[in-house]
């Protein structure tokens, strides 16, 4: 071989090296239009706030000594790698929620329980939870999800804080698919990300980053009240919080809480909304409403207190006033018809057998109370199944 030759041919060696490489240590999605970040609750000052591949972990310390490890896909949801064709011969199935679908404090997921619960190879299950938001956020991650996903199916999981939100929107637009360009070397596609402000993390992250910042730190939300927490809750739960060891989002939450449960919404123009989107994507729709512990029990309340020394220690959230809204999401769903299942019942009867699906200061469900609810779930879905036997 000529020296020319040899030299060319160590030159292309060296790139295909190089790009296969880069390809394995930063890989990208196959949709460079959808990332978590766009769609996370943030200040507008603040960056996007992509999470795509990472690791973090939900503590709670004064619960378990437990780390729970999320693991992000390439879109930053706690989930498995997603492709956007479908598996031939395999029904999509996209769950929507907040932190009770991304199941923070559980070992596996509200999906995988739910895949486990249904025993089937013919279904393909897709976990798009994201703590922190609310149900106008839903129907926003929805509406640009399913053009670009195509489920068969969507099961929209609604919390009891999910009615905080003042002003639910309907989208005006949704997404249409857009792709890295697959022939871009990826060191060119690298420098293009980070100039952009969306970085690409290394596949291999040597640590989990924990959730909840320390005080002083920039997202702990009471720095400028510091001094004054141990007015608001118990000294163990603060210096807790304050170490970033417990969310310091619990302080005073039931407070909040009863605030916002007082407040009633019509679901009727949403749920509308899902049933005209539902039909023009062509996909079958789920309601599932995931109640407050306190609004099915009074058991937690002494954790609740805790967190609330100013609360009234004779406040309860079962009463009707507290326990409207769902009532109203059900027959918005009825109008709609849109199959709709209110958890409270199972719930309140596990809990009175002592059976405790959450936790006593976190709040979220335990691994038992997720696995639990994914049966729930699946049970319900299954009973739904039209007469022909087809999978939805």
């Amino acid at each position: 071989m000529r020296p020319a030759n040899r030299i060319a041919f160590y030159l292309l060696s060296v790139l295909i090296f190089q790009e296969v490489f880069f390809r394995i240590c930063f890989p990208l999605p196959e949709l460079s239009n959808f990332d978590r970040g766009l769609y996370a609750v943030k200040k507008e000052e603040q960056a996007s706030g992509y999470v795509r591949n990472r690791a973090y972990y939900w503590e709670s310390r004064v619960d378990t000594p437990y780390k729970f490890i999320h693991q992000n896909n390439g879109y930053g949801f706690r989930d498995k790698k997603w492709k956007v064709e479908k598996q031939n011969n395999k029904k999509r199935v996209l769950f929507i929620g907040d932190s009770y679908v991304e199941s923070v404090m559980a070992d596996s997921t509200l999906t995988e329980y739910y895949l486990s619960a249904s025993s089937q190879t013919d279904l393909e299950v897709m976990n798009a939870g994201m703590l922190g938001i609310g149900f106008a956020h839903y129907l926003r991650l929805l509406t640009d999800m399913v053009p670009l996903f195509e489920p068969d199916q969507v099961v929209l999981v609604v919390y009891s804080n999910d009615f905080m939100d003042q002003k639910i929107t309907i989208p005006l637009n949704y997404k249409s698919p857009a792709y890295y360009p697959v022939l871009r070397p990826r060191v060119l596609e690298l420098f293009y990300q980070y100039k952009h402000g969306t970085p690409v993390p290394f596949r291999w992250q040597p640590n989990a980053l924990p959730y909840f910042a320390k005080v002083g730190e920039p997202d702990f939300v009471w720095n400028d009240f510091a001094h004054l927490m141990t007015d608001h809750a118990d000294f163990v739960l603060v210096e807790a919080m304050k170490a970033g060891t417990f969310n310091h989002h619990r302080l005073n939450e039931i407070k909040r809480e009863a605030f916002y449960l007082a407040k009633h919404h019509d679901f009727g123009i949403p749920m509308d909304y899902l049933r005209y989107y539902s039909s023009k994507f062509n996909f079958k729709p789920i309601v599932v409403y995931i109640p407050s512990r306190n609004q099915i029990t009074d058991n937690y309340l002494n954790y609740e207190f805790d967190l609330c020394k100013t609360c009234d220690q004779n406040m309860t959230l079962q009463d009707s006033i507290y326990n409207q809204n769902q009532i109203n999401l059900k027959l918005a769903c009825e109008e709609s018809k849109i199959p709709f299942l209110d958890l409270s019942a199972f719930i309140r009867m596990q809990e009175a057998n002592n059976n405790h699906l959450y936790w006593n200061y976190d709040g979220h469900l335990t691994d038992k109370g997720t696995k639990l609810v994914a049966n729930q779930i699946f049970e319900f879905q299954n009973a739904i199944r039209p007469a022909t036997n087809e999978s939805f």
